[in-house]
Parts: C-alpha cells; structure tokens; sequence
C-alpha cells in the first residue's frame, strides 16, 4: 500500500476532504503519492493526444479512486469519462460500463480490479494497459495484459507498469521478471536455458 503513496495509506483521513476538489497538480503533488502525477500525464498522453482507449489495473480499490480522481480535471474539460469494473458495481453496472467502453467514444478508460483481469474481451475497445502496482503472482500480470493482447487486436499494445524505486515494488518487479523468465524458458519450447535479469534468492 505504501509504495502506491501516502493517499492510498492514510485514505480513510485523506479522501473526505479532496473528493470534490479539483485534482490541480499542485493538490496531487502536496497527497506524497507520486504515481498520481506520473498516471495523470501518463493518461494525458495516450488519450488526450494519441487518441487512444486504456485499461488501468489496480488490486486496492482506493488506489483505483485515487487514479480516478487524479485525471477527472482531464477528461471533464473534453467531454471524456472513465469508467469502473471492480467489486463495488453491481452485474448491470458491469456490463453497462464493459458496453459503453466498447461503443462510446467518450468512455476513454476503464479502471478494473483483479476482478477484471480474467473473462474480458476488451481487445476491440483499448490497446493500452497501465498497471498502477504489481501483483506477486505474474500469471495474473498476463491476465491483465491478456484481456487486450489476444486475437482480433489489431493495434499495438503497450503495457505501463508504475513502480516505486527504493522499495518493495523494485523487488516485486525483479521477481515478476525472473518468473517470467522461468515461464518463457519452460515453456517456449525453444530453449533449455533460463536468463535472468539478475542474482536471486
């Protein structure tokens, strides 16, 4: 939680009062929660100037709010909207929201928890995937990618994983590497060598 920023920790004290305040980037930079900034001109990038659809991954639903918020200021002055697929909405808002994202041209993200990294088709809607932390486990890392990256993609996709330095996730991001590496290297069928990025336990 903490390598997500100080928002996200202390979301109970924090949220209450930013909720119906405009995200400037001077209110983000003051919540110590610096991917905030870096998703906002992140997203600026890839929808307001490329054009593009993204799905945000994330597994803490404050996290999701947080982002959520972060880029409101963005898409309101465009006419733009994101919306969510998590837990917190029910079957019929799912699925509203999987349809509007699909068909709506100004429903330009979608925000899912894991609940969304298996059993969606999202390949026709987006061709980007922007994960706000890593998961432990980099089989449901490929799920995520996996609900854009499959047959009828017919765009390049790009995968942003946001990382803290000096912390837990630099390790995350190193075991989920070396994972990886053991899959492609049991399973490609082209080698019987396993790279690593680096030396691990």
């Amino acid at each position: 939680v903490i390598s997500n920023g100080m928002a996200q920790l202390d979301f109970q004290s924090i949220w209450p009062v930013i909720r119906d305040r405009p995200p400037t980037p001077e209110l983000i930079q003051s919540l110590a929660t610096p991917k905030l900034l870096e998703f906002r001109e992140l997203v600026s990038s890839l929808v307001l100037t490329q054009g593009r659809k993204v799905v945000v991954f994330s597994q803490w639903r404050r996290m999701i709010q947080l982002a959520e918020w972060a880029i409101r200021g963005l898409f309101a002055a465009a006419g733009l909207r994101a919306v969510f697929f998590t837990g917190h909405e029910n079957q019929k808002r799912r699925t509203q929201n999987i349809v509007d994202f699909h068909d709506d041209p100004s429903t330009v993200v979608l925000f899912a928890s894991d609940a969304g990294g298996t059993g969606l088709n999202l390949q026709r809607a987006a061709s980007c995937c922007i994960n706000l932390e890593l998961p432990w486990n980099p089989a449901v890392l490929e799920q995520r990618i996996g609900r854009i990256y499959r047959n009828g993609q017919k765009l390049p996709v790009d995968t942003y994983n946001l990382v803290s330095n000096y912390g837990i996730e630099s390790r995350i991001a190193s075991l989920v590497s070396n994972k990886q590496a053991v899959f492609q290297g049991l399973f490609d069928g082209v080698t019987d060598t396993v790279l690593f990025d680096k030396n691990s336990s």
